[in-house]
């Protein structure tokens, strides 16, 4: 990949995490009713969520199976 690539990946996290902050302002609001929440950035928010912790998953899959697991509670 290269560097104008990443940057524009960077910048498209940088907009979809700002989407799941202003989704998480809109659930803050002390509204009885949920009508003024934006659905699509709600969407957006469980999207993001998903995408992350299916990667964080995946992550610990390969370190788990690569048999490099050092012992935590001695690492401190």
């Amino acid at each position: 990949m290269n560097a104008q690539n990443s940057l524009l990946d960077a910048l498209d996290r940088l907009n979809h995490i700002a989407i799941c902050q202003q989704a998480v302002s809109d659930l803050l609001i002390p509204e009885t009713d949920l009508h003024v929440v934006n659905r699509d950035r709600l969407a957006g928010l469980l999207a993001f969520l998903n995408v992350e912790s299916q990667l964080a998953r995946e992550q610990l899959e390969v370190v788990l199976r690569s048999g490099k697991i050092v012992n935590i509670r001695s690492a401190r």
